[in-house]
């Protein structure tokens, strides 16, 4: 049987991957960083199945953290590329919230 992370982080994955793709769409409707938003939610969309074809490679005894740990020492492309993946969808909440919106106006 193959570990995994508890069910608690995969709520909370799933959560961030929605919302993420939810704020991303609704930016890119009202024409807010539009071209961002538009990365962000096709970025979003691919990121759970990446990381899904990336785990099927995992062994016995090691969860989706330790898999993508040991890939990123090794050099695995596809490590870095599930790790960059997650990362866009981290700094697009960055620019979410960054000072720059062009929603608030002076």
């Amino acid at each position: 049987m193959f570990e995994t992370l508890p069910d608690w982080f995969w709520i909370l994955y799933y959560l961030f991957i929605i919302t993420t793709f939810v704020t991303s769409i609704l930016n890119a409707v009202r024409k807010r960083k539009k071209l961002l938003s538009i990365f962000a939610a096709f970025i979003t969309l691919i990121t759970p199945f990446l990381s899904f074809l990336y785990a099927i490679g995992r062994g016995d005894g090691l969860n989706e953290w330790e898999y993508i740990g040991i890939g990123l020492q090794a050099g695995s492309l596809w490590a870095m590329t599930v790790t960059a993946a997650h990362l866009v969808t981290v700094a697009w909440w960055f620019f979410f919230f960054s000072k720059f919106n062009t929603e608030v106006k002076s």
